[in-house]
């Protein structure tokens, strides 16, 4: 069981969910890519045992109408609010991000000590700035836009469109719009789907690991899963194949892959579990 808690103080807007017990827990702090609070991921994580804020960045009462200026002081100020809750155990917490929410967590976990940041998940998205611009304090990250042309597919879910490949390519793509996930001391897990039709998620996990590799880092780890679309919703939820999106037409929808829907709910039940025991053995 796992009781919830609407949180809007000091300019931090989410849902906070709590196991029952006393305590002390583990904490999560949970960004998503989505302009709504996501919350049945975060209660689901919740009931296995973790205090889990679900924050809300853009496009809710108080925050910016959208992610094309992220600072990371807002997220530092969340961190702490959590760790000082009497009810969540000392030492740094984790972060899990999914689709603009990845980058988010990668840029928080690089620029903040361990001491906050312990570690991180992140699911389907980038490993840049991705369309807008990273801050904290004088440091700028730059943004990683689209291509100059580009024009979606059908999707293959109907009334949909597919706009996999609208990002422009990581090789065209500045150093200043990299994230400098080397500096993070923290435990980094990327979860990558195969049939990610949103990012190229496989490929740019894959060069995490490998720039990570080659700063001698050893705390990233990058796992790839087959079947997986771009979401990643509570276990035995329903797979969301498409969502209405502003780059969208009206009346039409973005395809996010994993139409092999029995393939996708497997990758998508093993994901949670294994961000489970990621969680539970760093935390």
């Amino acid at each position: 069981r796992t009781s919830r808690r609407d949180i809007h103080s000091d300019g931090i807007v989410g849902t906070l969910f709590v196991p029952d017990g006393p305590g002390p827990f583990p904490a999560v702090v949970m960004l998503e890519g989505a302009a709504r609070i996501k919350e049945d991921l975060g209660a689901a994580l919740s009931s296995k045992g973790f205090v889990v804020l679900v924050l809300a960045f853009f496009r809710q009462e108080g925050l910016p109408k959208d992610y094309s200026h992220v600072r990371v002081e807002y997220f530092e100020r969340a961190i702490e609010m959590v760790q000082g809750l009497e009810f969540v155990q000392e030492g740094g917490v984790g972060v899990l991000g999914c689709s603009k929410g990845c980058d988010v967590s990668l840029s928080v976990a690089s620029f903040l000590p361990v001491s906050k940041v312990r570690a991180v998940v992140t699911v389907n998205g980038g490993t840049t700035s991705v369309c807008g611009i990273t801050t904290y304090g004088d440091t700028v990250i730059e943004e990683h836009g689209f291509r100059e042309v580009f024009k979606p597919k059908p999707g293959l879910v109907d009334g949909s469109l597919d706009f996999l490949g609208a990002m422009k390519p990581l090789d065209e793509v500045p150093e200043e719009c990299r994230i400098p996930i080397e500096k993070s001391e923290a435990d980094i897990f990327m979860i990558a789907g195969e049939d990610d039709h949103n990012f190229e998620s496989v490929q740019w996990a894959e060069a995490a690991w490998k720039n990570c590799q080659t700063f001698g880092k050893k705390n990233l780890s990058v796992k790839i899963y087959p079947g997986m679309g771009h979401a990643l919703d509570a276990p035995f939820a329903p797979v969301a194949t498409t969502i209405p999106h502003m780059m969208a037409p009206k009346g039409m929808r973005v395809y996010l892959g994993g139409a092999d829907k029995m393939a996708a709910s497997r990758s998508q039940l093993e994901g949670f579990h294994y961000i489970v025991q990621f969680f539970s053995s760093r935390l």
